[in-house]
């Protein structure tokens, strides 16, 4: 069973163990083989991002992981979720600030600090840049 933990217009991941068959007979023949082993790599690269999402590992340091080229994880990214690994990588990285903006009361330096992100600034403009409002906006709209 799938479950879609974030769907946007340009992207949408998908989280899960085993794909049943269903999404793996989208392809007819040959190309069947070749989907089902880029959705499965595009799983494990999924599994990596969740757990070292906080270590600000690059795209290629996340191919080397999974014995592929950064070109090759790109293409398995892409035809699974339509949208690049680095997006994925900085989907995950919001996702984690907007939680802990939220649920915690530290400030955006200390949050930078549990991301792996040595400047509080960047954090700032990366967050505005993803979320669209400052890191101090989002949380005074759930409070």
């Amino acid at each position: 069973m799938f479950e879609v933990i974030h769907a946007r217009s340009d992207c949408k991941t998908i989280r899960g163990d085993r794909a049943g068959g269903r999404l793996l007979d989208v392809a007819p023949g040959a190309r069947r083989h070749q989907r089902a082993a880029e959705y499965k790599r595009y799983l494990k690269f999924l599994g990596l991002v969740e757990r070292h999402y906080s270590e600000g590992l690059s795209v290629e340091t996340y191919a080397t992981q999974l014995a592929v080229s950064s070109k090759t994880l790109s293409r398995s990214v892409h035809d699974a979720a339509s949208c690049s690994p680095k997006h994925v990588i900085s989907e995950r990285l919001t996702l984690e600030m907007k939680r802990l903006l939220v649920h915690t009361d530290l400030s955006v330096k200390e949050i930078a600090g549990r991301l792996g992100i040595n400047d509080a600034s960047y954090l700032t403009r990366f967050f505005r840049k993803q979320a669209g409002v400052a890191p101090s906006a989002f949380r005074a709209s759930w409070r």
